[in-house]
């Protein structure tokens, strides 16, 4: 993320009070994904764990589940059989809808709505079962409609106001 380079992880890791912090990476060449993790204890900066798994972009999201494991197996934890299931559970099968949602999500985040409507509505086009993407899609037509409305009430009293002078 751009919010947390590798080299600044620990002090960030240190600014939030925690003891470790995971980092990683995600490549892609072709169709071929490669998805690192590193977990670095935030006290000494020393590597803890690291893992990677490598597979077809379109298993993204199984990959993204082996890897979650191979890093618990190292720190030899345990899940309870709900939080497995939990963690088996993929929000969606498309990595293209995943990544439309991520761009919509970024654009929500910037404030450009019309954009976040558009990719929402590019990732439920792409995956018409993606509940995050419908979920959220909702609540960002419920804010635009708002928006209109308060878009409409200024035009108004705008006009009222003018007409008034007149």
């Amino acid at each position: 993320s751009p919010f947390i380079d590798p080299k600044t992880a620990v002090a960030v890791g240190k600014g939030l009070g925690a003891e470790w912090v995971l980092t990683g990476a995600i490549s892609a060449l072709s169709d071929t994904l490669r998805i690192d993790a590193r977990l670095v204890e935030v006290g000494s900066g020393r590597l803890l764990e690291a893992a990677q798994v490598t597979g077809a972009v379109d298993e993204f999201f199984l990959l993204e589940k082996e890897l979650a494991s191979a890093i618990l197996d190292k720190l030899s934890v345990r899940v309870s059989a709900r939080e497995g299931a939990q963690m088996g559970r993929v929000a969606t099968e498309s990595f293209d809808a995943f990544l439309a949602w991520s761009e919509g999500l970024a654009a929500f985040d910037r404030g450009a709505m019309e954009d976040a409507r558009r990719k929402l509505e590019e990732a439920l086009t792409l995956d018409d079962r993606f509940g995050l993407a419908t979920s959220m899609l909702d609540g960002l037509r419920g804010r635009l409609r708002e928006l209109d409305g308060r878009r409409a009430e200024a035009t108004s009293g705008q006009a009222k106001a003018a007409l008034t002078r007149l």
